[in-house]
């Protein structure tokens, strides 16, 4: 039967353990994004004449365009109504709520049937979840913010543009050259995960605890696009995708805690010991 000390010694030996546990399982950041790279740029570059006044850098975002990551490209999902990719995409000066201060709250901006895509690497990741704001403008009422994501690595590069819609590798030929019924072809249907969809002309909203269910431990393409739409767009802001590490790594006080742990095993066993000597 155990003694009062040797009981008193497994649960605090449990108690170490348990809190190791939780401390370590805490969620990581994978990435972030926030498109605040000319936050305090009185010069934000682009055009002055874009929908609603809006000032747009366009093109694929990049550190030196107003994002803080390098590794963004886009696509085109549907058919397109007008222009290319590269006049659909961009970051916009003032775009989430209302403008902070003279220079506004950046976001990326997608149009007509086009998208930011990011790709990340989920090795090492569990249980991973997407938060970001978001908002439509001047959008009817069959345009959607889609939001998806692909697992694999096979799509494309940072910094470029595909028209995924019209790859006849992807099933771009099976679909009418009109796109009658706006619907994105085949190939997207089968082999992206959509995780959300929705319409808010109005003011923003944030999302947040969207499972990436099959992304874990993957390489995927996030997306964010405008389904239907052009000369109206979709604006996102402040992404978060984060996971749990598969092998976490004990925070420094838990460390602490087990190190006291151990030693007040030891001091225990020994002075046992002594007393049976």
């Amino acid at each position: 039967m155990l003694g009062t000390r040797h009981l008193g010694v497994l649960i605090l030996s449990f108690a170490l353990c348990l809190c190791c546990s939780l401390e370590s399982a805490k969620a990581d950041i994978i990435f972030e994004e926030d498109f605040n790279g000319y936050v305090g740029n009185p010069n934000f570059p682009g055009s002055s004449n874009d929908l609603g006044g809006h000032r747009t850098i366009f093109g694929i975002p990049s550190t030196a365009q107003g994002a803080t990551s390098d590794a963004w490209l886009a696509a085109r999902f549907e058919f397109s109504d007008s222009g290319p990719i590269a006049s659909d995409v961009g970051v916009l000066r003032y775009g989430t709520g209302a403008p902070g201060g003279p220079y506004g709250n950046p976001a990326g901006r997608v149009d007509d049937d086009a998208g930011l895509v990011i790709q990340l690497d989920l090795s090492g990741f569990t249980d991973v979840e997407l938060a970001f704001d978001w908002r439509t403008f001047a959008t009817e009422s069959n345009d959607r913010l889609a939001v998806a994501y692909y697992v694999g690595d096979d799509l494309g590069s940072p910094g470029s543009a595909y028209d995924w819609f019209n790859d006849p590798a992807l099933g771009g030929g099976s679909m009418s050259g009109s796109d009658p019924n706006g619907q994105a072809n085949p190939w997207y249907l089968a082999n992206w995960n959509e995780v959300f969809r929705g319409n808010s002309p109005n003011s923003f909203q944030q999302e947040t605890g969207i499972a990436l269910s099959e992304a874990g431990g993957n390489s995927i393409y996030l997306a964010f696009w405008l389904d239907n739409g052009d000369h109206d767009l979709g604006k996102i802001d402040n992404i978060v995708v984060s996971g749990t590490p598969v092998n976490p790594v004990p925070e420094p006080s838990s460390w602490a805690l087990m190190t006291i742990g151990t030693l007040f095993v030891v001091a225990t066993t020994k002075r046992r010991r002594r007393r049976v000597t």
